[in-house]
């Protein structure tokens, strides 16, 4: 019973990973371009994301013998990519995000000194940067061509993208209409000068933390051995196994040592977003 639960989890999952990332992850562009809402953002596959799947599925399987282990683990294994998939990969494509937000701005201030026209140089720095901030560019200016429209163009652009400096940004193109160009200039230096001290920031604090994460890291593979080791020793895996009491224990001990590396791991997030 407990393998087939473990196989038809382990099958469910794989499929849902295949379509997500060989269908959706190629599809989510152009449906968003079609003005489909909801869709989460194109993202590059990272494997962290999913190690946690074969670990908790290979442990459900060592410990098959306690069927309530088994079901945790595998609850376990699922909730910790969900975490990393999402919450993780939302941390992950803010700071892309404001990355490729100073990346347009520099390259829009660099075209704007060749092409005065707002629209004309969006159009040109659009193909300075990558996806999804191109297609949010795209957007925006086939947006003020068909409607002739810069307040709802800006409007449009604002609501795909939710990033404080990139308000900034369409603050300062939407007053190009009535200041002069070395006054739009200087307020664009100024704003490439707060993001580039912004991003200078955010390196020195991931590099003061690094070793903060290379502890729970540490924590969390030491942890993730003893385990197997446990799955592993005939006589160990018994404590654990023979009984309902056994099988409690180890889902309590297992369950603190996830918490524990759970709370470290958003106290660090935290931080770093306290600092930025």
């Amino acid at each position: 019973m407990a393998g087939s639960l473990i196989f038809g989890a382990g099958l469910i999952l794989l499929v849902y990973v295949v379509i997500d990332r060989l269908l959706l992850y190629r599809l989510r562009p152009h449906l968003r371009r079609r003005g489909l809402k909801g869709l989460p953002e194109t993202r590059e596959m990272n494997w962290r994301d999913y190690v946690a799947l074969p670990v908790t599925f290979a442990l459900a399987y060592l410990m098959r013998e306690g069927r309530l282990i088994s079901i945790y683990l595998i609850v376990l294994g699922v909730l910790i990519t969900l975490y990393y998939v999402l919450w993780r990969t939302k941390a992950r494509t803010a700071m892309a995000m404001d990355a490729e937000i100073l990346k347009l701005v520099e390259e829009f201030q660099s075209q704007y000194k060749l092409t005065p026209p707002i629209f004309s140089a969006l159009g040109q720095t659009r193909l300075k940067v990558a996806e999804p901030l191109r297609g949010h560019v795209t957007a925006t200016v086939e947006s003020f061509y068909v409607t002739a429209s810069q307040k709802r163009a800006f409007a449009e652009f604002r609501q795909r993208v939710p990033n404080s400096y990139l308000n900034q940004f369409v603050y300062i193109l939407e007053r190009s209409e009535t200041a002069r160009r070395e006054v739009v200039q200087k307020a664009l230096e100024r704003l490439v000068a707060r993001l580039r001290r912004r991003e200078q920031l955010r390196v020195e604090t991931e590099t003061d933390l690094t070793m903060i994460t290379g502890q729970t890291q540490l924590i969390l593979v030491l942890g993730i051995g003893m385990l197997f080791v446990v799955a592993l020793i005939p006589s160990l895996r018994e404590v654990y196994t023979r009984s309902r009491s056994g099988q409690i224990l180890f889902i309590v001990l297992a369950t603190i040592g996830v918490l524990t590396t759970y709370y470290i791991d958003r106290r660090t997030t935290s931080l770093k977003e306290k600092v930025l």
